[in-house]
């Protein structure tokens, strides 16, 4: 302790021990200033290209400026979309399976020595008798297969039609349309995370620009004390225990008061990730509510346990389509069992020739045909494994229900936990005000004592530093109310 402290203390000095062992001891072990580090944010800023880092809001930022920002520019929102976008079109994959397929093929061919064809000249089997009246044999030349051309061509047309499949083109189409709503569902997931995150790092970055400002204050007193217990020193009138405590307390603040503009930068990164807003604290205009009202808690924390669209509820439902996707997987498992064949119809058009137009004899040379047919494909015996992947699925289900009673419970404890921290933090809140009033009290009668010589200079500077450390406990309570109250809002629904 400093040299005054230990001196009998003189009628009418305002600071007493105990006050300033409490003010040292706030302020060398340093106020607590929150890291962005549990955001579960990235903090690298995100690097938007075209018309979205075009669109990027800049200037003064209001928290909800930041929230409209993050449905439309946080990375995981726009990733969902397209999640989205993937979903519909396997939905229309599925669909076409009801349809008839068509198909068509061409093929040219060139023979670079084709075989000769079959041809008897005139004459090549003798002649006839002179009684016969004579002549060759044959009396001309008989063409039995033509030389073939060198060309050859081949057109094919096929359709072909599903007639019965036991269902699983149905319930691969129901698989997808689920499919569909579960994106959907993890998309407002997503787009909930980055508010929450938004509101996290919003938060933040407000509490270490106010911790930033009073830090700044503490530190410049402490400047002054420290040089103010040098000369007394050099005066003879203190002792060095003095002058390296000084030294010591001006360090801690320095030290926090860099956490605190880490702290603020860390911040800022995270709101240019999910928002893609770039600026300063300075730019934040939404302040720490004046009051917080116990009623509007309650309200969150109602919503949150039995509200409709509340973080709880939509555990529910994604779990609930998670198991009607494994229930649908094991009916699919179950129509591709054994001795289930698929039924197709398929009718293929086929044409074949030698010649194409303009040459001659080309409409001669073409062959056509038609065929129909009706086919079927089964497993006669798989050792069960389409048995074994239905009771899976099944099972899978069962998880699935299980999980989202689980998954719900935890957020409505989540919302208890919340709720409990925003009363706690209210009632810290309401003590820390009463404190910080009796500290800037303290301050005001310091200044006074030491204008009537009743305190010195020492006494005054503490007085002060006791009452910047009384707001930055005044103002970490307000914090703690208000990121209570914003999981409130995300647990709600909000």
């Amino acid at each position: 302790m400093m040299e005054k402290l230990k001196k009998p203390a003189r009628p009418g000095s305002v600071l007493s021990a105990a006050t300033v062992s409490y003010v040292l001891l706030i302020l060398i072990t340093g106020l607590p200033i929150l890291s962005c580090t549990s955001m579960g944010s990235p903090t690298s800023p995100a690097v938007a290209a075209g018309s979205v880092a075009a669109e990027a809001p800049t200037g003064p930022l209001s928290l909800e400026q930041a929230l409209e920002a993050a449905r439309k520019y946080a990375p995981q929102v726009r990733m969902a979309a397209a999640d989205s976008r993937v979903a519909t079109a396997e939905l229309a994959e599925a669909n076409s399976r009801r349809l008839p397929k068509l198909g068509a093929s061409f093929a040219a061919g060139f023979m670079a020595n084709p075989p000769s064809g079959l041809v008897v000249p005139a004459g090549a089997l003798g002649s006839l008798p002179a009684a016969l009246g004579g002549g060759a044999l044959p009396a001309t030349e008989v063409i039995f297969v033509p030389d073939p051309e060198a060309t050859f061509y081949k057109g094919t047309v096929d359709l072909t039609f599903p007639l019965f499949a036991w269902g699983k083109i149905s319930l691969a189409i129901e698989a997808a349309e689920l499919g569909l709503r579960a994106v959907a569902l993890d998309r407002e997931r997503s787009l909930r995370g980055a508010l929450d995150g938004v509101r996290t790092a919003y938060l933040a970055a407000v509490l270490a620009r106010e911790s930033t400002a009073l830090l700044a204050q503490a530190e410049k007193t402490a400047s002054e004390r420290l040089i103010s217990a040098k000369k007394r020193l050099a005066l003879g009138e203190g002792v060095e225990s003095s002058v390296l405590e000084a030294e010591s307390l001006l360090a801690n603040l320095a030290s926090r008061r860099v956490s605190a503009e880490e702290a603020a930068l860390s911040a800022l990164a995270s709101l240019e990730y999910l928002s893609l807003w770039k600026g300063t604290p300075a730019e934040l205009t939404t302040d720490f509510a004046a009051s917080f009202d116990i009623a509007v808690a309650d309200n969150l924390y109602a919503r949150a346990r039995n509200g409709e669209g509340s973080a709880a509820a939509l555990e529910r439902d994604a779990y609930a389509l998670r198991a009607a996707q494994a229930e649908t997987a094991s009916r699919i498992e179950a129509a591709s069992g054994n001795l289930r064949p698929d039924l197709g119809l398929s009718v293929i058009a086929e044409a074949t020739g030698q010649k194409v137009p303009p040459q001659d004899g080309w409409d001669t040379s073409w062959d056509w045909n038609v065929t129909v047919a009706v086919g079927a494909n089964a497993s006669l015996f798989d050792g069960f494994a389409a048995t074994a992947r239905a009771a899976k699925s099944r099972a899978l289900a069962e998880k699935a229900l299980a999980g989202g009673e689980a998954s719900a419970g935890a957020k409505e404890l989540e919302a208890r936990r919340a709720l409990q921290d925003f009363r706690s933090a209210v009632a810290d809140l309401a003590a820390k005000k009463t404190a910080g009033n009796l500290a800037d009290k303290r301050s005001t009668e310091a200044a006074s004592a030491l204008k009537d010589g009743s305190a010195s200079e020492d006494d005054q500077s503490l007085a002060k530093l006791g009452a910047i450390s009384a707001r930055l406990e005044e103002l970490l309570a307000r914090y703690n109310a208000e990121s209570a109250l914003a999981r409130l809002r995300t647990l709600a629904g909000q």
